[in-house]
């Protein structure tokens, strides 16, 4: 019942409450937890429960106003107090400022992270691509994990701004997309103010518009060479070598002859007949003109891009990219941009083992004869780092097969379920591994619930969760992305 009354106990009347414009009516239960719920009422007022498996319920009793569009809640209890905004015609309630969620009983917050997938390019040619089920984004050649709000509908993420004159510069972006539109904002950074110590920045809007995977065909040049001295040449197939460690720009004539300029020499790069590549010297004062004869170096077995594919030690979900000359990137998708999890380095192998130091730890990578990657890490005292499990290239040519539950399913209250359909399962960015029951059912237990998933004949999911105490039991109904 949403009807209030106001009493006047020295008159010992009461008169009708009025309905606060803006405000909120219903029962609302936190997204992702079962222990919290709350119902509002139009006229101002609010009930907070904590449900304990324990104790029962608890009542926190309450009032709320509105300020700027946002309910807002003081002193009722810590989980609840603070400014909130309402989304989806008053059915959702996002915490301003922080990432809690209440979403009203009954409702379906549908996911729209779906509407990211694939390529975007703005009228300069500039790509972005989006790979939802592995949370990550590549702005502009620049691959990192993006953050989602609670329906997919807003992403976040950190790169290096190349249009800003402060080197190195890496703002925050926000995507949104509308139709076949991605718009992107950030705050590009201009200068350093002296007075007030901080960046002055001005606001940046992209925008650009849905289209196919690009196909971009590379030159002759594409890979390393290797000379005689140890020289090396990595050219990356369209406009930028790397000469021993070092980035230049490099063109590709009409006669097939690659030139780049060291700063030192002239340097003209033409193919031979047997296969190996002549790279001719000039300084710039014409008093020194040499030949070097390279020869082209294959990647290695490590090449490609590795992820977990089992229920192991991976609680950062480490992402791990061998270009398969002796460069490692080490990303991850629960820390995006922290460069504390995240880095580029050099790795060495011998045999099928390759080896890097990276990020304040040691890590040993072991290539197996069935193509997986077996990965672990160590800190300085040899004791346990903070990954150990077997890790699938994504680049393989043959991916395997996969049972029924394979793919991403979101649920009501946008918990998701990623199956690599073969024995591990990320619900909401954490790992567990899972089985298939007698019944044709996936099974996992997340520390809290054991969770029996089974796929009913309309193509959804049901997600059945049982407590270790039998006091809660409850279903989630999940769609395939």
């Amino acid at each position: 019942d949403q009807t209030g009354y106001v009493l006047d106990l020295e008159a010992r009347t009461y008169t009708q409450a009025s309905a606060v414009e803006g405000g909120v009516s219903g029962r609302f239960l936190q997204e992702g937890s079962t222990s919290y719920s709350v119902t509002f009422y139009d006229f101002g007022v609010l009930i907070f429960v904590y449900t304990s498996s324990w104790s029962g319920d608890t009542l926190y009793p309450g009032t709320y106003t509105v300020a700027d569009g946002q309910i807002v809640v003081e002193d009722v209890y810590y989980n609840i107090d603070g400014s909130w905004q309402v989304q989806e015609d008053g059915n959702v309630l996002t915490e301003v400022g922080g990432d809690a969620v209440y979403v009203k009983e009954g409702y379906e917050v549908v996911s729209q992270l779906e509407n990211f997938e694939g390529w975007f390019v703005d009228e300069g040619g500039n790509y972005v691509s989006f790979n939802t089920a592995l949370g990550m984004v590549t702005y502009r050649g620049q691959t990192t994990a993006f953050s989602a709000n609670y329906n997919g509908s807003v992403l976040t993420f950190t790169a290096v701004d190349e249009g800003s004159p402060i080197e190195g510069s890496e703002p925050e972006f926000t995507a949104t997309v509308s139709g076949e539109t991605l718009t992107i904002t950030f705050d590009r950074m201009i200068e350093w103010d002296d007075v007030y110590e901080e960046y002055i920045t001005e606001p940046v809007t992209e925008t650009y518009t849905a289209t196919e995977e690009p196909v971009i065909e590379l030159d002759a040049f594409a890979g390393k060479w290797v000379d005689a001295n140890d020289n090396t040449y990595l050219f990356d197939g369209i406009s930028v070598i790397r000469y021993n460690g070092t980035e230049y720009a490099y063109t590709v004539s009409a006669e097939g002859v690659a030139s780049f300029y060291t700063g030192a020499y002239n340097v003209t790069c033409t193919l031979n007949g047997d296969g190996t590549m002549t790279a001719n010297f000039q300084d710039d004062y014409g008093e020194e003109n040499f030949n070097q004869t390279a020869t082209f170096v294959e990647k290695d077995a490590f090449a490609g891009t590795w992820t977990l594919n089992d229920d192991s030690d991976n609680y950062c979900q480490f992402i791990l990219e061998f270009d398969g000359y002796g460069t490692i990137t080490v990303t991850s998708l629960r820390y995006p941009g922290n460069s504390y999890y995240n880095g580029t380095g050099s790795y060495s192998f011998s045999e099928n083992v390759a080896t890097f130091d990276l990020l304040d730890y040691t890590w040993t990578c072991t290539l197996n004869s069935d193509g997986t990657l077996d990965v672990w890490n160590i800190d300085e005292y040899q004791e346990g780092g903070n990954v150990s499990g077997t890790f699938t290239n994504m680049d393989a040519e043959e991916e395997l097969a996969g049972d029924a539950f394979k793919g991403t399913w979101v649920d009501g209250n946008n918990n998701t379920y990623v199956f690599d359909g073969q024995s591990s399962v990320s619900y909401n960015g954490d790992t567990y591994s899972y089985t298939i029951n007698d019944s044709g059912a996936a099974v996992f237990y997340n520390d809290y619930y054991t969770i029996t998933c089974t796929l009913n004949e309309d193509g959804s999911m049901n997600a059945n969760f049982q407590d270790d105490y039998g006091d809660e039991n409850f279903n989630q109904t999940a769609t395939k992305q």
